[in-house]
């Protein structure tokens, strides 16, 4: 074992240590306030604004709103006709809706896995666990690909992990961040 085992069996064991500690409903609301849960938002936000456009219910809320604003003779609202205001309407309350949602299920599992009971306290300290965990390894994946763009395998980071117990050199090489920004690409 090299050193960067020994760096990651640190963070395996306090990973485990928060995760027993705050639990995974903490973890949850932390996760998905401030910045990130508005990063969140925005990403379920743009998937779903997409499929919700082609729902009927959908095309005939908007048709019904662009048929009030055409019988108008106001420059303003043609300017706003021709702005596409219709979809600039239902962007804003999409993403009103999904902050709702998102803050409703956050706030219903924190209570949920927060119960008082021996089964959802140890399924919380599970849930914990595998969350600070996640949190862990993806921080460790974000460094890797970024050194691994820097100067691919010479760079000093990839002299510590190569010959490691746990394979991170072959998740240097091989990162999943990598691929999941290459299917990205187009």
């Amino acid at each position: 074992m090299v050193v960067v085992d020994y760096v990651a069996l640190a963070i395996a064991v306090a990973s485990l240590l928060i995760g027993v500690i705050a639990g995974f409903g903490k973890q949850l609301k932390a996760l998905t306030s401030g910045f990130t849960g508005f990063i969140i938002s925005v990403v379920i936000w743009y998937f779903l604004s997409g499929v919700l456009l082609n729902v009927p219910f959908v095309e005939n809320l908007l048709n019904q709103f662009n048929g009030v604003l055409a019988g108008s003779d106001n420059v303003i609202v043609k300017l706003l006709i021709s702005v596409r205001i219709d979809l600039v309407v239902y962007l804003i309350v999409l993403f009103i809706i999904v902050s709702i949602l998102k803050t409703i299920i956050v706030a219903i599992l924190k209570k949920t896995v927060e119960a008082e009971n021996v089964v959802m306290i140890v399924i919380n300290k599970v849930l914990g666990v595998v969350i600070a965990f996640a949190i862990f390894a993806l921080i460790v994946l974000i460094a890797f690909q970024v050194f691994y763009w820097i100067s691919g395998t010479d760079s000093f980071i990839y002299g510590y992990v190569k010959g490691s117990f746990f394979k991170l050199d072959y998740v240097y090489e091989n990162n999943p961040i990598a691929k999941f920004i290459n299917l990205l690409q187009i």
